[in-house]
């Protein structure tokens, strides 16, 4: 036996001792006496048979001399008809001869081979197997398993439950979802571990396939377990790894509703102790203090409910033991064996919104420039370009609103760097930072290139939080949106009076050059030398364009915020660039004549840039 297979077995056993789990139950019409058959059953045999089968049916079965083939409603009559009249001994005989005539069936075959693959999976976990056809399960447990429940002599049973049991005796396609509908709705206590099993659905497509089943059914996917047959083709490990999700779903159920609790309990008392702030201890805390930083005063609500919820949080976690005792539980179950080695694509997108602020959030509450701001060198026609990300120290950016510095940053803070964003890292570990899930459509990384920096004038990328597409422009009569805190309002009027001083000289300028009053002049050298570039250091990173309409002159660059890197990530990856640069240089090795030498002897010559 393989190593990873005897390590399921191994884990599986004691995930049952743990649970004190004595006996797996399956129901599956495979298991059925030929009484049980229905006619559905022989229907649905018929239904696929082509022109041919039927002929010989009609030649070789007395009974099906007369059929009708060309209309399905008729033959159907018929051959239910025919099943109704007939005792067990025809009807077996009927079945047998259908079946000698279409060939196998093979639902049947695939059936018989999984039944038999259970066993051999099941016999090394020392614990029975109880194999009931639905007639079988109808007269134990009742037709929806109303006997399991509020029996407290009932030993702790794993159940897997057939999704299809339609070659029974009044059963339909779905019969083993209804059964777990029902078991679920009336099991309260969340004592069941059931398991929906299929041969039709692909071990690939369990977890799609899970969740419209619980959609269209209405069952809660955290006491859903749906266990495709064909993972017991797999080795014992693959196929314990599902075995499992039963028994581990409705301890995550109860951690789920304790958790929920605790939280909902916390944010109550929270919300309590703000509304226990007098106005004046309200207005002081959350809009007197921030306007003096220059901070969104929403941020700070939230800042003050935060540390409240932090404290009722823990101190309801202290309080509530079967917190405690469920995530023991489930802290056992999974380290029985590893977990299914699953691609979660809601585990990361989760995660992407922990690195990654929304770009509609961004830009739709207009939210001040900060480190970590994102922003796209947009083309005309629409196509993406380039993303660059603003870092710098988090106070430099902050915009204030007191004397002497209403409108302004501290000390006159004017220029910021933007860096490059690119598919690759750099040369080394020190040249790059990493930017996972990046990409909103996969889960691929993007890297900081600490090499392609380029100096911007922050009055450029200030503009981008006046207009809610989060693009870089101003028009002349333009005001400032009522979304933006006092400080950013303050900065409007001032880049106002700077764009409205460029736009007055251009339409000056322009007007002479019109009249021919000008020569030597354009359109075109207007534009370059009157328009502010996005730097001092002629990168023209952006580029400026200006429009007239309806006498109304707009100056917009080619420049466009489209998200934020989260505060924390942001901090690194400043704090990785400012160890890069501030790097120690030392004077080179005159022992070493080569690239080798140099490498052994640990010496690298950096120089400061």
């Amino acid at each position: 036996m393989a190593l990873n297979e005897q390590t399921g077995i191994d884990g599986i056993r004691t995930l049952f001792e743990i649970e004190e789990i004595k006996r797996i139950i399956c129901v599956d019409d495979n298991y059925r006496k030929f009484q049980d058959t229905d006619v559905s059953y022989l229907r649905a045999r018929l239904k696929y048979s082509d022109y041919k089968e039927r002929e010989q049916l009609s030649k070789r079965i007395e009974k099906f001399h007369d059929i009708i083939w060309e209309n399905d409603v008729a033959w159907e009559n018929q051959l239910t008809q025919m099943w109704d009249a007939s005792d067990k001994k025809e009807r077996e005989e009927l079945t047998n001869q259908i079946n000698e005539i279409i060939g196998k069936d093979n639902s049947t075959e695939m059936d018989n081979k999984y039944s038999s693959l259970l066993k051999d999976k099941i016999k090394p976990l020392g614990v029975e197997l109880e194999e009931l056809s639905y007639s079988e399960w109808k007269e134990k447990y009742g037709p929806w398993g109303e006997n399991l429940l509020g029996n407290p002599g009932q030993e702790k049973a794993l159940f897997l439950i057939d999704k299809d049991l339609s070659k029974e005796s009044g059963c339909s396609p779905d019969q083993g979802v209804r059964i777990i509908e029902k078991l679920l709705e009336n099991d309260k206590d969340n004592k069941l571990m059931c398991g929906l099993w299929s041969h039709t659905i692909k071990s690939k497509t369990e977890r799609d396939e899970w969740m419209k089943i619980a959609r269209d059914y209405d069952i809660d996917q955290d006491r859903l377990v749906l266990i495709s047959k064909e993972n017991l083709e797999s080795n014992h490990e693959d196929f314990f790894k599902r075995l499992r999700l039963p028994i581990i779903s409705k301890y995550c159920k109860e951690l789920k509703n304790q958790a929920s609790s605790v939280l909902d309990t916390a944010s109550k008392k929270s919300i309590a102790e703000i509304n226990d702030l007098d106005f004046y201890d309200f207005e002081d805390s959350i809009f007197r203090s921030s306007y003096n930083e220059g901070a969104w005063e929403i941020n700070t609500l939230f800042r003050l409910y935060n540390i409240h919820h932090k404290y009722f949080f823990r101190n309801e976690i202290l309080n509530n033991s079967d917190l405690s005792k469920i995530t023991d539980k489930i802290r056992q179950i999974n380290q029985t064996m590893d977990q299914p080695n699953d691609d979660s694509k809601k585990l990361w997108k989760t995660l992407r919104l922990e690195y990654y602020e929304d770009e509609k959030h961004v830009n739709c509450l207009q939210m001040p420039i900060e480190s970590g701001d994102i922003f796209e060198n947009y083309k005309k026609d629409g196509t993406p370009g380039k993303k660059y990300i603003l870092l710098a120290q988090p106070c430099d950016l902050m915009v204030r609103a007191k004397y002497p510095n209403k409108g302004k940053r501290a000390r006159d803070f004017h220029e910021g760097i933007l860096f490059e964003i690119d598919n690759k890292p750099g040369e080394d570990d020190d040249s790059s930072y990493e930017l996972k899930y990046f990409d909103e459509d996969s889960r691929n990384s993007m890297y900081i290139n600490f090499k392609k920096k380029y100096h911007i004038l922050l009055c450029i990328l200030d503009l981008c939080v006046f207009n809610v597409n989060g693009v870089s422009q101003m028009s002349s009569n333009e005001e400032y949106p009522i979304n933006v805190i006092p400080a950013w309002q303050y900065r409007f009027e001032k880049l106002k009076e700077k764009f409205d001083r460029t736009t007055e000289e251009y339409n000056k300028y322009l007007k002479i050059f019109k009249d021919g009053n000008c020569k030597g002049i354009d359109e075109g050298f207007l534009k370059k030398h009157l328009l502010p570039k996005s730097s001092h250091y002629g990168t023209a990173l952006f580029k400026p364009s200006i429009t007239i309409k309806k006498n109304i002159t707009t100056i917009e660059y080619n420049c466009r915020r489209v998200g934020r890197l989260c505060k924390q990530h942001a901090e690194s990856a400043w704090l990785k660039y400012s160890h890069l640069i501030s790097r120690k240089a030392f004077d080179h090795d005159f022992t070493a004549s080569g690239k080798d030498e140099e490498k052994e002897a640990g010496v690298y010559k950096h120089t400061n840039s």
